[in-house]
């Protein structure tokens, strides 16, 4: 009786496969879902004839190919149905595959004759030593590895500052337009929120003004490029608004320099398109005023960022100012204070003090109010607007007055300026007196 024994090409394939889906993936429980038991196919030949009919077979598992004790088994497989010579029989011999060699020795029997065991033993090769991917323990060389392994399949926390090459977190930190940085270091970055930094691990606890310096400002989102436009500080955010573009505008943004980000001013509810207005900061609210389109503008609107929305301010309102640009304003802590400008024939040395919490004008007084002007510049001491400078029609100005915004009676004018603080309407700032002109009739 001759036998020859042999593993199923299908079967090398698919446990060849398992084998190499554990090693890509690293998932032992796709190898040890197939547990220690293999499949095992032979031929049996009865004499020059395959073999038909029911045999008893023996298996054992042995370290040598001749001689040495066995390592498990004999597995007997009774009455084991041959059919033109082939057999397939499960054999389970353990976890007894660590990946030095195996053999396997066959006995058969047929009839209960006796077990006559068959030469030479079979070397077992690839099928049954795919079962060792579910029981791997030590290393694995880096030689045997290919493919990705997943985030996913590696345990948070796992690996550690030990298991990283050295200069390897130098490297990267390079490789990524970083120097390196030791345990506690800072890094100062000119844009805030830098996405490189936080992408790489960094904590974000502060900002820093380093003297004498600029730092680069976000365009993106920014309002259109503009010139003759206004702009208010809020505490938190730069507000700008209107302009001229080769037309006037009615849009702005607010700028928040902690985020370096910009947002749009609502179009919706805001004052027409305009240019060489002038804008104020409540504490709540901007207020925009008067400017160009054209034409010279009386009317305005306020901003509230909070609520993200504009209240109108009509130009119908009682002791509106009339229509002017290129004038100045003041924020008194109640009251906007409009003075001079000019309306494209006439120069002003006119006002008015806006409440928005009235939604009302009240004129600014014309008695020993400095000449008109426009181009010049006011602010506000705490009781006091102070006007200076300007264009008066042709010449440049060295002149300006103090305006005393409070309610209460008109003090008698003195040919000297005096200590005493203003408790009313205050008088000009002694200054040379221009030529006399003709005035423009007060509105």
């Amino acid at each position: 009786m001759t036998m020859k024994t042999g593993l199923a090409p299908a079967l090398v394939k698919r446990t060849a496969l398992l084998l190499l889906l554990s090693t890509l993936n690293f998932q032992p429980s796709i190898a040890s879902a197939q547990g220690t038991a293999f499949s095992y196919q032979g031929r049996l030949n009865d004499g020059a004839s395959p073999a038909n009919g029911n045999y008893d077979l023996a298996f054992t598992l042995y370290a040598a190919n001749a001689g040495g004790a066995p390592i498990a088994g004999p597995l007997t497989n009774a009455a084991t149905a041959v059919n033109n010579g082939l057999f397939t029989v499960t054999l389970d011999f353990g976890a007894n595959f660590p990946g030095t060699d195996r053999w396997l020795e066959i006995s058969v029997q047929k009839n209960g004759a006796g077990f006559t065991t068959l030469s030479p033993r079979q070397h077992l090769t690839a099928a049954p030593y795919s079962i060792t991917a579910g029981n791997v323990t030590g290393s694995v060389s880096a030689s045997q590895l290919t493919g990705t392994i997943l985030p996913s399949n590696i345990g948070a926390g796992t690996i550690t500052s030990n298991d990283l090459a050295s200069g390897a977190a130098a490297a990267n930190l390079a490789a990524s337009g970083q120097s390196g940085v030791g345990s506690g270091g800072l890094i100062l970055s000119p844009t805030d929120n830098n996405s490189a930094l936080l992408n790489a691990g960094y904590v974000k606890f502060g900002t820093t003004q380093l003297g004498d310096s600029w730092l680069p400002g976000n365009t993106g989102g920014a309002p259109v490029p503009r010139q003759l436009h206004t702009a208010v500080w809020t505490g938190s955010e730069m507000i700008v608004w209107g302009g001229f573009n080769g037309a006037g505008l009615s849009d702005g943004g607010r700028y928040n320099p902690v985020a370096n980000t910009w947002i749009a001013v609502p179009v919706a509810g805001a004052p027409v398109a305009r240019y060489n207005h002038t804008a104020v900061w409540t504490g709540t609210e901007m207020i925009v005023w008067g400017g160009n389109n054209g034409a010279t503008l009386n009317d305005g609107g306020r901003y509230n960022p909070a609520a993200n929305s504009w209240t109108a301010i009509s130009n119908n309102l009682p002791n509106t100012p009339a229509g002017r640009q290129l004038h100045a304003v003041v924020w008194t802590g109640s009251q906007m204070i409009v003075w001079g400008g000019y309306n494209g024939s006439n120069y002003f040395n006119t006002g008015g003090r806006y409440n928005p919490s009235i939604d009302g004008w009240a004129a600014t007084t014309t008695t020993n109010a400095p000449a008109a002007r426009d181009g010049h510049t006011a602010v506000w001491t705490g009781s006091q607007m102070i006007v200076w400078g300007g264009n008066g029609g042709g010449s440049n100005l060295n002149t300006g007055g103090r305006y005393c915004a409070q309610s209460g009676p008109t003090p008698t004018p003195s040919p000297t300026p005096t200590s005493t603080p203003c408790t009313g309407r205050c008088g000009p700032t002694p200054r040379p007196r221009p030529t006399p002109r003709v005035r423009p009739t007060p509105p």
